[in-house]
């Protein structure tokens, strides 16, 4: 079985959406979509708020995080903007792979909370 100590929870979020431009910051029931699942997962009363990570890169997206108390892993603009071209590899949306201290990764899309 795995500790909870060796898996971290990351939300990655970026307002580069061409179908839906801004839609992590833009109001939604009283909050916004990021606000909402930040709220919920430290409610968890299994997953500690220090293995939550909001991975961003844009200010707007980074204020959210801190208003809820929540870490920050600082996305490149590169990351933010990655569409999965032609010569690029996945890594490069997921900068986080290899510089947080955690065994596992649960991620969790903020569009569908």
């Amino acid at each position: 079985m795995k500790s909870i100590d060796e898996i971290c929870v990351i939300v990655q979020a970026s307002l580069s959406s061409q179908r839906c431009p801004n839609v992590m910051i833009r109001p939604f029931a009283g909050d916004t979509l990021t606000g909402i699942i930040l709220k919920k997962l430290k409610k968890s009363k299994i997953i500690p708020t220090e293995n939550i990570y909001l991975s961003v890169h844009e200010p707007e997206l980074v204020m959210i995080g801190k208003e809820n108390n929540i870490n920050i892993f600082h996305r490149s603009y590169e990351s933010a903007i990655w569409d999965g071209g032609e010569g690029t590899h996945i890594t490069g949306m997921y900068e986080w792979w290899d510089k947080l201290p955690y065994k596992y990764v649960v991620f969790i899309n903020a569009c569908a909370p």
